[in-house]
Protein backbone atom coordinates (compact mmCIF):
# COMPACT_ATOMS: atom_id res chain seq x y z
CA UNK A 1 0.00 0.00 0.00
CA UNK A 2 1.47 3.43 -0.64
CA UNK A 3 2.42 5.94 1.84
CA UNK A 4 -0.17 9.03 1.65
CA UNK A 5 2.65 10.85 0.01
CA UNK A 6 2.93 8.45 -2.89
CA UNK A 7 -0.74 8.46 -2.94
CA UNK A 8 -0.89 12.19 -3.29
CA UNK A 9 1.70 11.54 -6.22
CA UNK A 10 0.41 9.38 -8.12
CA UNK A 11 -3.67 10.41 -7.57
CA UNK A 12 -4.78 12.39 -10.72
CA UNK A 13 -8.28 13.55 -12.02
CA UNK A 14 -8.39 10.40 -14.76
CA UNK A 15 -11.07 11.24 -17.25
CA UNK A 16 -10.55 7.61 -19.15
CA UNK A 17 -11.22 4.43 -17.43
CA UNK A 18 -10.38 1.00 -18.14
CA UNK A 19 -13.78 -0.46 -18.45
CA UNK A 20 -12.71 -3.92 -18.31
CA UNK A 21 -11.83 -3.49 -14.73
CA UNK A 22 -13.68 -4.39 -11.58
CA UNK A 23 -13.41 -3.09 -8.37
CA UNK A 24 -15.05 -5.96 -5.65
CA UNK A 25 -17.19 -5.02 -3.47
CA UNK A 26 -14.96 -5.86 -0.65
CA UNK A 27 -12.05 -3.66 -2.05
CA UNK A 28 -14.51 -0.61 -2.53
CA UNK A 29 -15.65 -1.58 1.22
CA UNK A 30 -11.73 -1.33 2.65
CA UNK A 31 -11.56 1.78 0.70
CA UNK A 32 -14.95 3.31 2.28
CA UNK A 33 -14.63 1.88 5.66
CA UNK A 34 -10.87 4.00 5.95
CA UNK A 35 -11.94 6.85 4.22
CA UNK A 36 -15.54 7.26 6.81
CA UNK A 37 -12.65 7.33 9.92
CA UNK A 38 -12.41 10.77 8.36
CA UNK A 39 -13.15 12.82 11.31
CA UNK A 40 -15.82 16.32 11.26
CA UNK A 41 -15.66 19.25 12.73
CA UNK A 42 -18.94 18.70 15.19
CA UNK A 43 -18.38 14.80 15.24
CA UNK A 44 -21.10 13.33 13.32
CA UNK A 45 -21.47 11.82 9.64
CA UNK A 46 -23.62 13.84 7.86
CA UNK A 47 -22.95 11.83 4.58
CA UNK A 48 -25.06 9.29 2.43
CA UNK A 49 -22.87 7.98 0.08
CA UNK A 50 -25.04 5.99 -3.49
CA UNK A 51 -22.70 3.16 -5.08
CA UNK A 52 -24.60 3.16 -8.68
CA UNK A 53 -23.98 -0.12 -10.48
CA UNK A 54 -27.03 -0.36 -12.51
CA UNK A 55 -25.61 0.11 -16.35
CA UNK A 56 -28.90 1.55 -17.75
CA UNK A 57 -29.13 4.36 -14.71
CA UNK A 58 -25.42 5.28 -15.27
CA UNK A 59 -26.18 5.83 -19.21
CA UNK A 60 -29.51 8.16 -18.21
CA UNK A 61 -27.05 9.54 -15.66
CA UNK A 62 -24.27 9.94 -18.53
CA UNK A 63 -26.93 11.94 -20.69
CA UNK A 64 -27.16 14.94 -18.20
CA UNK A 65 -23.82 14.67 -17.07
CA UNK A 66 -22.25 16.18 -20.62
CA UNK A 67 -21.81 12.25 -21.51
CA UNK A 68 -18.67 12.46 -20.27
CA UNK A 69 -17.35 8.73 -19.75
CA UNK A 70 -16.34 7.90 -16.42
CA UNK A 71 -19.94 7.77 -15.45
CA UNK A 72 -19.91 4.74 -17.81
CA UNK A 73 -16.78 3.32 -17.47
CA UNK A 74 -14.96 3.54 -14.20
CA UNK A 75 -15.43 0.59 -12.11
CA UNK A 76 -17.28 2.62 -9.50
CA UNK A 77 -19.71 5.70 -9.47
CA UNK A 78 -19.97 6.97 -6.02
CA UNK A 79 -22.90 9.71 -5.14
CA UNK A 80 -22.00 11.69 -2.30
CA UNK A 81 -25.17 13.48 -0.61
CA UNK A 82 -25.23 15.49 2.57
CA UNK A 83 -28.06 15.03 4.72
CA UNK A 84 -29.09 18.07 6.19
CA UNK A 85 -31.31 16.28 8.71
CA UNK A 86 -28.29 14.46 10.27
CA UNK A 87 -27.75 17.12 12.99
CA UNK A 88 -31.11 16.32 14.37
CA UNK A 89 -29.83 12.35 14.52
CA UNK A 90 -27.03 13.50 15.78
CA UNK A 91 -28.50 15.22 18.85
CA UNK A 92 -30.52 12.03 19.62
CA UNK A 93 -28.61 9.33 19.21
CA UNK A 94 -24.72 10.63 19.60
CA UNK A 95 -24.44 9.95 23.67
CA UNK A 96 -21.24 11.24 23.51
CA UNK A 97 -21.92 14.73 21.59
CA UNK A 98 -20.12 17.78 23.97
CA UNK A 99 -23.03 20.42 24.81
CA UNK A 100 -21.46 23.00 22.95
CA UNK A 101 -21.69 20.76 19.37
CA UNK A 102 -24.75 20.38 19.86
CA UNK A 103 -25.59 24.07 19.97
CA UNK A 104 -23.64 24.50 17.05
CA UNK A 105 -25.22 21.61 15.35
CA UNK A 106 -28.60 23.67 15.71
CA UNK A 107 -27.11 27.22 14.80
CA UNK A 108 -25.25 25.66 11.50
CA UNK A 109 -28.17 23.45 10.37
CA UNK A 110 -30.98 25.71 10.56
CA UNK A 111 -29.56 28.11 8.83
CA UNK A 112 -29.72 27.25 4.84
CA UNK A 113 -26.87 29.08 3.52
CA UNK A 114 -24.63 27.75 6.68
CA UNK A 115 -25.85 24.03 6.14
CA UNK A 116 -25.18 24.74 2.36
CA UNK A 117 -21.83 25.70 3.09
CA UNK A 118 -21.20 22.91 5.80
CA UNK A 119 -22.71 20.51 2.71
CA UNK A 120 -19.70 21.43 0.44
CA UNK A 121 -16.53 21.44 2.66
CA UNK A 122 -17.56 18.62 4.37
CA UNK A 123 -18.41 16.21 1.05
CA UNK A 124 -15.36 17.74 -0.54
CA UNK A 125 -13.58 16.59 2.38
CA UNK A 126 -15.13 12.98 2.04
CA UNK A 127 -14.24 12.95 -1.02
CA UNK A 128 -10.66 13.87 -0.91
CA UNK A 129 -10.44 11.19 1.48
CA UNK A 130 -12.34 8.61 -0.27
CA UNK A 131 -9.65 9.83 -3.41
CA UNK A 132 -6.69 9.51 -1.37
CA UNK A 133 -7.52 6.18 0.50
CA UNK A 134 -7.94 4.95 -3.20
CA UNK A 135 -4.51 5.94 -4.41
CA UNK A 136 -3.16 4.25 -1.67
CA UNK A 137 -4.10 0.95 -3.24
CA UNK A 138 -3.33 1.69 -6.43
CA UNK A 139 -7.15 2.70 -7.79
CA UNK A 140 -7.63 5.74 -9.97
CA UNK A 141 -10.21 8.44 -9.22
CA UNK A 142 -11.66 11.07 -10.71
CA UNK A 143 -14.08 14.12 -8.61
CA UNK A 144 -17.01 14.88 -10.82
CA UNK A 145 -19.81 18.17 -10.54
CA UNK A 146 -20.28 18.38 -14.10
CA UNK A 147 -23.84 17.13 -14.65
CA UNK A 148 -27.15 18.30 -13.96
CA UNK A 149 -27.91 18.39 -9.97
CA UNK A 150 -31.59 18.37 -10.25
CA UNK A 151 -32.08 15.54 -13.04
CA UNK A 152 -29.91 13.53 -11.80
CA UNK A 153 -31.60 13.91 -8.07
CA UNK A 154 -34.49 12.79 -10.18
CA UNK A 155 -33.10 9.75 -11.10
CA UNK A 156 -31.80 8.35 -7.58
CA UNK A 157 -34.81 9.08 -5.78
CA UNK A 158 -33.48 11.92 -3.69
CA UNK A 159 -35.26 13.31 -0.82
CA UNK A 160 -35.76 16.47 0.24
CA UNK A 161 -32.94 16.56 3.10
CA UNK A 162 -30.49 15.30 1.05
CA UNK A 163 -28.03 17.45 -0.94
CA UNK A 164 -25.92 16.19 -4.01
CA UNK A 165 -22.47 17.64 -4.06
CA UNK A 166 -20.45 15.72 -6.78
CA UNK A 167 -19.91 11.96 -7.82
CA UNK A 168 -16.42 9.99 -7.16
CA UNK A 169 -15.21 7.72 -9.95
CA UNK A 170 -13.17 4.74 -9.23
CA UNK A 171 -11.61 2.32 -11.01
CA UNK A 172 -8.17 2.33 -13.21
CA UNK A 173 -6.99 4.36 -15.76
CA UNK A 174 -6.90 3.23 -19.72
CA UNK A 175 -3.78 5.47 -20.39
CA UNK A 176 -1.80 7.91 -19.33
CA UNK A 177 -3.24 11.50 -17.80
CA UNK A 178 -2.13 14.23 -19.24
CA UNK A 179 0.89 16.55 -17.58
CA UNK A 180 0.11 18.18 -14.83
CA UNK A 181 -1.01 21.48 -15.09
CA UNK A 182 1.52 24.62 -13.38
CA UNK A 183 0.85 24.94 -10.12
CA UNK A 184 1.56 28.16 -8.07
CA UNK A 185 4.78 28.72 -6.56
CA UNK A 186 4.18 27.75 -2.68
CA UNK A 187 5.41 31.18 -1.71
CA UNK A 188 2.47 32.81 -4.02
CA UNK A 189 0.14 30.72 -1.72
CA UNK A 190 1.20 30.62 1.79
CA UNK A 191 1.00 33.63 3.50
CA UNK A 192 2.54 34.98 6.77
CA UNK A 193 0.22 36.25 9.54
CA UNK A 194 -2.31 38.25 7.18
CA UNK A 195 -2.87 38.68 3.78
CA UNK A 196 -1.12 42.66 3.65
Amino acid sequence: MKSINEAIQFRRAIKYFDSNYTLTDAELNEVLSDSLKLPHALDISPWKIVNIKNKELRESIKKVGFDQPQHIDASALLAIFFDHKAWQESINSYKGLHNSNQCQLKIMYQDNEKSRDEAMQSCGLLAQSIMIEAARRNLDSCPMIGFNFDAVGKLLNKPENLQLCLFVALGKRASAPLKRGSKLAINTVINQENLG
